[in-house]
Protein backbone atom coordinates (compact mmCIF):
# COMPACT_ATOMS: atom_id res chain seq x y z
CA UNK A 1 0.00 0.00 0.00
CA UNK A 2 1.07 3.45 -0.68
CA UNK A 3 1.73 6.12 1.87
CA UNK A 4 -1.11 8.21 0.00
CA UNK A 5 -3.65 5.10 0.56
CA UNK A 6 -2.73 4.69 4.29
CA UNK A 7 -3.25 8.10 4.69
CA UNK A 8 -7.07 8.62 3.52
CA UNK A 9 -7.56 5.25 5.44
CA UNK A 10 -6.79 6.77 8.71
CA UNK A 11 -8.62 9.76 7.45
CA UNK A 12 -11.53 7.83 6.86
CA UNK A 13 -10.82 6.02 9.97
CA UNK A 14 -10.69 9.21 12.15
CA UNK A 15 -13.79 10.39 9.81
CA UNK A 16 -16.06 7.32 11.14
CA UNK A 17 -14.76 7.66 14.56
CA UNK A 18 -15.63 10.80 15.02
CA UNK A 19 -19.60 10.76 13.13
CA UNK A 20 -20.27 7.55 15.85
CA UNK A 21 -18.76 10.26 18.53
CA UNK A 22 -21.00 12.77 17.57
CA UNK A 23 -23.81 9.84 17.09
CA UNK A 24 -22.99 8.39 20.78
CA UNK A 25 -23.60 11.93 22.21
CA UNK A 26 -26.58 12.32 20.07
CA UNK A 27 -28.36 9.21 21.79
CA UNK A 28 -26.94 9.85 25.18
CA UNK A 29 -29.22 13.49 25.11
CA UNK A 30 -32.01 11.78 23.31
CA UNK A 31 -32.11 8.99 26.57
CA UNK A 32 -31.67 11.89 29.01
CA UNK A 33 -34.47 13.80 27.24
CA UNK A 34 -36.72 11.01 27.80
CA UNK A 35 -35.55 9.70 31.44
CA UNK A 36 -36.42 13.91 32.47
CA UNK A 37 -39.54 13.88 30.48
CA UNK A 38 -40.80 10.59 32.04
CA UNK A 39 -43.70 10.36 34.35
CA UNK A 40 -42.33 10.20 37.36
CA UNK A 41 -43.41 10.08 41.42
CA UNK A 42 -41.78 13.22 41.52
CA UNK A 43 -44.44 15.25 39.97
CA UNK A 44 -46.43 13.90 42.67
CA UNK A 45 -45.63 15.10 46.21
CA UNK A 46 -47.63 13.92 49.46
CA UNK A 47 -47.70 15.98 52.94
CA UNK A 48 -48.46 15.12 56.38
CA UNK A 49 -48.95 16.30 59.54
CA UNK A 50 -47.97 13.23 61.50
CA UNK A 51 -46.93 9.35 60.95
CA UNK A 52 -47.05 6.62 63.02
CA UNK A 53 -45.73 3.33 62.10
CA UNK A 54 -48.30 0.37 63.71
CA UNK A 55 -49.20 -3.10 62.53
CA UNK A 56 -46.50 -2.91 59.72
CA UNK A 57 -48.52 0.08 58.34
CA UNK A 58 -47.53 3.65 58.11
CA UNK A 59 -50.87 5.67 59.41
CA UNK A 60 -50.50 9.43 58.36
CA UNK A 61 -53.21 12.50 59.18
CA UNK A 62 -53.86 14.94 57.59
CA UNK A 63 -52.61 14.25 54.27
CA UNK A 64 -51.88 16.64 51.03
CA UNK A 65 -51.46 15.70 47.86
CA UNK A 66 -50.04 18.10 45.48
CA UNK A 67 -48.48 17.82 41.75
CA UNK A 68 -48.49 18.40 38.04
CA UNK A 69 -49.48 16.50 35.36
CA UNK A 70 -47.80 16.18 31.93
CA UNK A 71 -49.22 19.49 31.04
CA UNK A 72 -48.19 20.98 34.23
CA UNK A 73 -51.80 21.61 35.22
CA UNK A 74 -51.82 21.01 38.89
CA UNK A 75 -54.00 19.43 41.63
CA UNK A 76 -54.12 19.35 44.94
CA UNK A 77 -55.72 16.95 47.74
CA UNK A 78 -56.65 16.85 50.92
CA UNK A 79 -57.95 13.59 52.80
CA UNK A 80 -58.47 13.40 57.22
CA UNK A 81 -56.06 10.26 57.48
CA UNK A 82 -54.48 7.41 55.62
CA UNK A 83 -52.50 4.09 55.42
CA UNK A 84 -49.76 3.32 53.66
CA UNK A 85 -50.11 -0.07 52.91
CA UNK A 86 -47.15 -0.83 50.38
CA UNK A 87 -44.78 0.98 48.12
CA UNK A 88 -47.08 2.12 45.78
CA UNK A 89 -50.48 2.04 47.65
CA UNK A 90 -51.61 4.83 50.01
CA UNK A 91 -55.33 4.17 51.35
CA UNK A 92 -56.95 7.64 52.34
CA UNK A 93 -60.18 8.74 53.76
CA UNK A 94 -62.54 11.46 53.58
CA UNK A 95 -60.74 12.62 50.71
CA UNK A 96 -61.63 16.02 49.07
CA UNK A 97 -60.02 18.03 46.35
CA UNK A 98 -59.46 19.95 43.34
CA UNK A 99 -58.02 19.00 39.63
CA UNK A 100 -57.63 21.11 36.80
CA UNK A 101 -58.52 19.67 33.48
CA UNK A 102 -56.93 20.10 30.00
CA UNK A 103 -60.27 22.21 28.55
CA UNK A 104 -59.13 24.68 31.61
CA UNK A 105 -62.23 23.66 33.92
CA UNK A 106 -61.58 22.77 37.81
CA UNK A 107 -63.40 19.41 38.94
CA UNK A 108 -63.71 19.54 42.56
CA UNK A 109 -64.00 16.00 44.04
CA UNK A 110 -65.22 14.25 47.21
CA UNK A 111 -65.62 10.97 48.16
CA UNK A 112 -65.47 8.75 51.57
CA UNK A 113 -62.37 6.63 50.56
CA UNK A 114 -59.45 6.73 48.43
CA UNK A 115 -56.50 4.05 47.17
CA UNK A 116 -53.75 6.13 45.30
CA UNK A 117 -51.79 4.11 43.79
CA UNK A 118 -47.92 6.67 43.34
CA UNK A 119 -46.48 3.97 40.44
CA UNK A 120 -49.62 4.03 37.81
CA UNK A 121 -50.65 7.76 39.29
CA UNK A 122 -54.20 6.79 39.92
CA UNK A 123 -56.39 7.49 42.15
CA UNK A 124 -59.67 4.93 42.88
CA UNK A 125 -62.20 7.00 44.99
CA UNK A 126 -64.74 5.32 46.49
CA UNK A 127 -68.10 5.49 48.48
CA UNK A 128 -70.12 8.34 47.64
CA UNK A 129 -68.06 9.73 44.88
CA UNK A 130 -69.21 13.28 43.87
CA UNK A 131 -66.88 15.44 41.18
CA UNK A 132 -68.62 18.89 40.48
CA UNK A 133 -66.79 21.04 37.82
CA UNK A 134 -66.57 24.64 37.01
CA UNK A 135 -68.73 23.95 33.85
CA UNK A 136 -71.72 22.88 35.88
CA UNK A 137 -71.39 19.72 35.90
CA UNK A 138 -72.15 17.30 39.30
CA UNK A 139 -71.42 13.73 38.69
CA UNK A 140 -72.35 11.06 41.38
CA UNK A 141 -71.15 7.55 41.88
CA UNK A 142 -69.63 4.52 43.91
CA UNK A 143 -66.48 4.54 42.54
CA UNK A 144 -64.41 6.33 40.02
CA UNK A 145 -60.72 6.79 38.70
CA UNK A 146 -58.59 9.56 37.98
CA UNK A 147 -55.32 10.07 36.47
CA UNK A 148 -53.06 12.67 37.97
CA UNK A 149 -50.84 11.61 34.91
CA UNK A 150 -53.28 12.68 32.13
CA UNK A 151 -56.21 13.84 33.77
CA UNK A 152 -58.33 10.84 32.43
CA UNK A 153 -61.30 10.07 34.35
CA UNK A 154 -63.43 7.04 33.99
CA UNK A 155 -65.93 4.78 36.26
CA UNK A 156 -67.06 0.72 36.14
CA UNK A 157 -70.03 1.07 38.16
CA UNK A 158 -73.24 2.59 37.38
CA UNK A 159 -72.92 6.90 37.54
CA UNK A 160 -75.76 9.55 37.65
CA UNK A 161 -74.58 13.36 35.98
CA UNK A 162 -77.03 16.86 36.45
CA UNK A 163 -75.79 19.15 33.93
CA UNK A 164 -77.19 22.91 33.22
CA UNK A 165 -79.49 21.42 30.56
CA UNK A 166 -80.64 17.93 32.14
CA UNK A 167 -79.54 14.29 33.19
CA UNK A 168 -77.56 11.52 32.88
CA UNK A 169 -77.54 7.79 33.91
CA UNK A 170 -75.09 4.82 32.65
CA UNK A 171 -73.67 1.96 33.57
CA UNK A 172 -69.56 3.60 33.42
CA UNK A 173 -68.58 6.66 31.87
CA UNK A 174 -65.24 7.69 30.49
CA UNK A 175 -63.88 11.26 30.17
CA UNK A 176 -60.64 11.41 27.93
CA UNK A 177 -58.90 14.54 28.92
CA UNK A 178 -56.38 15.11 25.87
CA UNK A 179 -59.18 15.24 23.39
CA UNK A 180 -62.32 15.46 25.51
CA UNK A 181 -64.31 13.29 24.32
CA UNK A 182 -67.05 11.82 26.95
CA UNK A 183 -68.38 8.33 26.89
CA UNK A 184 -71.33 7.12 28.58
CA UNK A 185 -71.96 2.93 28.14
CA UNK A 186 -74.50 0.79 29.00
CA UNK A 187 -78.21 1.78 30.19
CA UNK A 188 -77.39 5.03 29.14
CA UNK A 189 -80.58 7.46 29.91
CA UNK A 190 -81.05 11.11 29.24
CA UNK A 191 -83.18 13.49 30.24
CA UNK A 192 -82.87 16.58 28.80
CA UNK A 193 -84.68 19.91 30.73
Amino acid sequence: MSSKHISKHSKTVKNIKFVLLILGVILALVILFLIIKKPSEERLKISYSESVEGDGLMKITNSFLYGFDVKNQGFKIHAKDGVQKDTYNIKFHDLTGEISLNDKSLVEIESDGCNLNTEHQVLSLNGNVKMKSTKGHTAFSDNAFISLYNRDIWTEVPIKITTPSGKIKSDSFRYESRNGIIRFEGNVVTVID
